[in-house]
């Protein structure tokens, strides 16, 4: 059986995300997105690289047209692999995470 890992509480989580960027908007919109999956149980790498990656984009298409491309590359390119380290305490663990996430970007990018 594989290691599982455990997101963090969503005080621990949310104070994290606000070392990465304390942006109001982010605060407002995209950190409660995240904190609805506190202490989330995972088993596999490749799924919170989808979480992720899910939250970002439910985030992104709710700002308006012109942003969003930048607004997608900041967050991904940027801040993805902070928003792994604040999410998963586990090297290893969070070493294939960025690696599955770095893929899900290429195939989002064709």
């Amino acid at each position: 059986m594989g290691k599982i890992i455990n997101l963090p509480g969503a005080t621990e989580m949310e104070g994290k995300m606000l070392k990465i960027n304390s942006n109001h908007y982010w605060k407002k919109y995209f950190y409660p997105l995240l904190l609805q999956h506190e202490r989330r149980s995972f088993a596999n790498p490749h799924s919170v690289a989808l979480l992720l990656t899910n939250i970002i984009y439910e985030y992104v298409e709710r700002l308006p047209v012109p942003f969003k491309p930048v607004m997608a590359k900041i967050m991904c390119t940027m801040h993805g692999e902070s928003f792994i380290n604040a999410l998963v305490k586990d090297a290893e663990f969070a070493k294939e995470v960025k690696k599955s996430f770095r893929e899900l970007l290429l195939v989002t990018r064709q």
